[in-house]
Formats: structure tokens, sequence, C-alpha cells
């Protein structure tokens, strides 16, 4: 009977001591199961995607409350960069332009000007690297002239000439209708070229290089000009207007 018992103490002793033991056990991450492990993968993943989300909203809903102000008269950002610009009217006849970094948290002003913003516009790149500001100069055919501003340290290099406004690519090539001009004879040629810009400009150069995909016919005068339509995955709708008749086509141009 003694032997009995002890028997039985002994095992309960045994079964005790087990259950302290898987009771106590740490799980590392080297010890989960692959069960374990996509769970916390899907978890994280999760959650990245919901600051993501998170973030884009917010930026979208800076964007919207620039906007919503009476006296922004332009704005454009990069969603790729989170990077914006604006034209904020100060007066009848004054504006000022802003720069903004919405990851930097930072917002700077660029320019004051005393004249009316009613024929100015801005746009960026959506490498968020470089922007415009343009300004209607001239009517029937309407050019523009845009100052071309590099972000970083808020400089104009150079001003650049278009018929029509400019447009950029998603790989932030700058598409532009411009004009060749001959004075020895004196003659005006039509083209649309395709800008490429450096990472930052080099000498006060921000251009890799300039290709001019379309070339229209030499005149003494300007005659035919190009108004760019839209420009998606590199390919460009144009129309070709001849000024004197009216006629215009309908074109399109890779590049």
């Amino acid at each position: 009977m003694l032997s009995t018992i002890k028997i039985m103490i002994g095992l309960s002793l045994i079964l005790t001591m087990a259950g302290c033991s898987e009771g106590n056990k740490e799980i590392s991450g080297d010890n989960q199961s692959p069960s374990q492990t996509r769970s916390t993968e899907a978890h994280n993943t999760s959650k990245t995607s919901s600051n993501n989300d998170d973030r884009i909203t917010s930026f979208e809903n800076h964007v919207k409350k620039i906007k919503g102000s009476d006296n922004i008269k332009s704005i454009d950002w990069s969603n790729e960069t989170e990077r914006y610009v604006y034209i904020k009217e100060s007066d009848a006849d004054k504006f000022e332009v802003y720069y903004g970094d919405f990851k930097q948290n930072k917002e700077q002003l660029v320019v004051k000007h005393n004249y009316s913003s009613s024929d100015s516009t801005v746009s960026i790149s959506p490498k968020g690297n470089y922007f415009l500001l343009t300004r209607l100069k001239d009517q029937n055919p309407e050019r523009y002239n845009s100052k071309l501003y590099f972000a970083e340290d808020l400089q104009s290099s150079m001003t650049l000439f278009s018929i029509g406004l400019p447009i950029w690519d998603k790989e932030g090539k700058l598409i532009r209708s411009t004009e060749y001009i001959d004075k020895y004879p004196t003659s005006y040629q039509s083209l649309i070229s395709v800008d490429t810009f450096k990472s930052k400009p080099e000498s006060n150069d921000p251009f890799e290089k300039t290709i001019d995909v379309v070339k229209g016919k030499p005149y003494n005068k300007t005659k035919v000009i190009f108004n760019i339509v839209k420009v998606k995955n590199n390919l460009i709708s144009y129309e070709e207007i001849n000024l004197e008749t009216k006629e215009t086509q309908q074109k399109e141009m890779k590049y």
C-alpha cells in the first residue's frame, strides 16, 4: 500500500514539473512555426500599408486645404515626392509663389511679383526637383515664358519659351511646342521639343539633353504652329494649325 502511494506521488510530481516547464517556455522568433511567421508578416504589412494610406490621405488633405483658400490662384503637386508649388495672390496686382515639401514639413517663399496673377500659372515635375512659373506673354498664338526653378535652392536658372502651355510627362521630361527663328534670312519653324533634365543643374545648366521630335516647314513668318493636346505613355497628341487658313490636323508622335 505504501509503495503504491509513493508511485502515485512520484507520477504527480513528474506531471507537475512538465506542466511548469511548458508554461514557462518562451517562443522566440527562431522557434515560430511557419503559420506564426506568416501571421506576423501579414500583420506588419497591413500596418505599413495603413500608415502609407494615412500619409497619402494627409498629403491630399494638405493640398485640398491650400486649394480651398480664396487667394490661391494656381497650384500643382507631385504625389510621388509629396512636393508642391502654388501662387498666392497678396493684392489685386501682387502675388507670391510658394514651394513646399510635405515630407520635410517645410514651405518657403520663392518669389514676389508686383503684377496681376491672372495670366500666370505654376507646374511641378512629377520627380519634384524642378518647377515652372509660367506667364502668358502674347495672344494669337498664345506664347508663354516659363521660369524654371530648381527645388533644392529655389533658384531660377533660365526662362523657357513655348507656344501653348508646357507639359510635364510622368518621367519628369518637359514637352514644349516651340519655334525656331533664323534671322539670316528670316524664317520661322515650328517644333515640338522634349527636354530631359539633370538631377541638379551643373554650372547653371539644368539640361541633360533636348530633342526636337517634330519639325515643321520653315516660313518667312509664323504660319503653322503645333498645339499640344495631351502627353501620355511617351505619345504626344497635337494639332497642326495653319494660322492663315485656320485648317487644323490632328497628329501624334512617339518620343
